[in-house]
Parts: structure tokens; sequence; C-alpha cells
């Protein structure tokens, strides 16, 4: 199971996950579509032939259009209110903003991959070491000396 979730798939999953909420929302708005086509060629290529070291800098146009992807999922939703139709305005709003938790997310996890990619893999940090307090050291701190 684990060689299925090689970092390489997730961010293939990802990326098209991120376009099928563009295409979704081009129903909307046309220009999302246009602007989440061409960062998510550009991000495929930089996973499947890319070299390493430029893999970072697809990532980053990446995720600068999905950032503004879900800049207009939640501006769009907000516009989408209708005052005479509460009921349906409040069940496409709800949609719209569930999709764009989503598209945060995933930004999120590619995010991680992005750091991981520039800065190396994080080791998580050691507590620090207790020192055993002599007995003189405690008499000092308790001002018996």
């Amino acid at each position: 199971m684990r060689q299925y979730l090689n970092p390489k798939r997730v961010e293939i999953l990802i990326v098209l996950l991120v376009m099928g909420v563009a295409l979704w929302m081009s129903l909307f708005a046309s220009v999302t579509l246009i602007f989440q086509f061409v960062p998510t060629c550009v991000m495929l290529f930089g996973i499947l032939k890319a070299h390493q070291q430029h893999k970072s800098k697809f990532m980053l146009f990446w995720m600068l259009a999905t950032t503004c992807l879900f800049c207009q999922l939640i501006i769009y939703s907000v516009i989408k209110w209708e005052y005479w139709d509460i009921l349906n305005s409040i069940i496409s709003i709800s949609i719209m903003w569930l999709a764009a938790i989503a598209v945060l997310y995933m930004l999120t996890i590619m995010y991680n991959h992005y750091v991981e990619l520039t800065l190396g893999p994080q080791e998580p940090a050691e507590p620090p070491k207790e020192t055993e307090i002599s007995k003189e050291q405690l008499a000092k701190l308790n001002g018996q000396v």
C-alpha cells in the first residue's frame, strides 16, 4: 500500500484534483479554467519530466496560481449571494467554501513537499538533555551557601 503513496503520485493526484475543481468552477466563470490549465500543465511537466533542481520553481508557480483559484472561489461565493433565494444561496456558498477548503488543504500538502524539496527533509528537534544538579549547586540555588 505504501508504494502507491509515494510523493510523486501524491503530487500528480493533487494537481489533477485541483484542476477538477477549476473545471467545476469554470461552469460559473470561464477565466478560472484558462488560469488554472496552464499551471497544471506546467506542474505536470515539472513532476514528470523536469530536472530535480527546477522542480521547485514549477511548484512555486503552481502554488501561486492555486492560491488565486482559492481566492476566486471565496470571492465568487460571496458574489453568488441572492437575498430572494436564501436556501439556494446558502447551499451554493457552502459547496464553494468546501471546495475552497479542499483546495487550501491540498495547497498546504504541496507546500510541505515544496519545503522538503528546497530545504531537505525536516528532522524532529531533540528534547534538551536533562542534567543532574549536584548538591552544591542545589545549595547555592537555595541560598544556603
